[in-house]
């Protein structure tokens, strides 16, 4: 083998690995470590997906039934400490203090009643009797507030929930995107769900939205070191092939306006408009690439594997 040969079929794989390494980790990082913010619908829809999130303005409180005023008692008389005289039978004359034969025939003087908890002796016409035993007025009860049903385990967030923007991770905003890809949309030329929805109902999206995020990261930064180089380029080409589906070829299918599952059909010329598409459509080919060719000579996966088969070249 020539020098030339040599340095053709030991440095490509390198330079491929460096460009898919290198993409991958910028795009991973910049899912998991930037921050940007979500306010209203957005959040609240991460919020019932099971983000944990305070929402800015909680709904309002249930009334609650406030017992009402207990009535005071009605004002007692205390007796006096002395006996009431009879009365005479002249109210203008002067009081006799001698007792008439016969008492003439009148009503009985009222009955002044004890005071609560007083124990005391009350006059009558016929002579002392014995204090009736004081009777209490039972203190009026508060009616029994009717039972709030629990608030249920999984709350319902609305948009009015979240006025204000909550700063959360750039990999939420992927979460979205599938939660958005799963659904049916109504007025479409060819509606249909781009996403499984059987695969992205309750906080499946965000678990799919995490494993793009920490493969692209991980599998980018091992394509880089030469690490498990074919596994690794195998798995980000599958997460670009599901790129591509979701934002390029699936979206022109369901507006039936595009050409080859990019742009529209009048804009073929254009970059801006075919661009990412192309992009993403190379990194898939470069991960392919890696995958039938390796990772090359300067790589980790060359010196730890380079050791074993040279033992397993040697005659018995």
């Amino acid at each position: 083998m020539s020098f030339k040969d040599h340095i053709a079929l030991s440095m490509t794989p390198m330079w491929l690995r460096v460009a898919v390494g290198l993409t991958f980790l910028w795009a991973g990082a910049g899912k998991l470590l930037v921050h940007v913010p979500f306010q209203g619908e957005p959040a609240a829809r991460l919020a019932n997906m099971g983000v944990a999130i305070t929402p800015t303005a909680g709904p309002a409180a249930p009334a609650t039934n406030t017992a009402p005023a207990a009535t005071p008692p009605a004002p007692t008389i205390s007796p006096p400490s002395q006996p009431l005289p009879e009365p005479s039978a002249d109210r203008t004359g002067p009081r006799s203090t001698k007792s008439p034969a016969k008492a003439p025939a009148k009503a009985p003087p009222r009955r002044n009643l004890p005071a609560a908890g007083a124990e005391t002796e009350t006059l009558l016409p016929d002579g002392p009797i014995p204090a009736a035993r004081p009777t209490t007025k039972p203190a009026p009860t508060s009616p029994t507030p009717a039972a709030q049903p629990a608030p249920s385990a999984a709350s319902i967030y609305l948009a009015r929930d979240f006025p204000t923007p909550v700063t959360l991770r750039r990999v939420y905003g992927l979460a979205l995107a599938i939660d958005d890809d799963a659904r049916v949309p109504a007025n479409a030329k060819n509606p249909m769900a781009l996403f499984p929805p059987s695969l992205a109902s309750g906080s499946w999206p965000i678990r799919w939205a995490w494993l793009v995020a920490i493969t692209e990261l991980f599998c980018g930064a091992a394509v880089l070191a030469g690490l498990l180089t074919r596994l690794s380029a195998l798995a980000l080409a599958g997460v670009m092939v599901g790129a591509l589906w979701l934002d390029r070829i699936g979206p022109a299918l369901i507006r039936e306006a595009a050409i080859f599952g990019g742009a529209e059909a009048d804009a073929w010329w254009n970059p801006a408009a075919w661009g990412p598409m192309w992009w993403q459509f190379g990194l898939v080919m470069c991960c392919m690439a890696l995958v039938t060719s390796g990772p090359g000579p300067v790589s980790l996966d060359a010196f730890v594997l380079a050791p074993s088969k040279k033992k397993e070249e040697k005659p018995a």
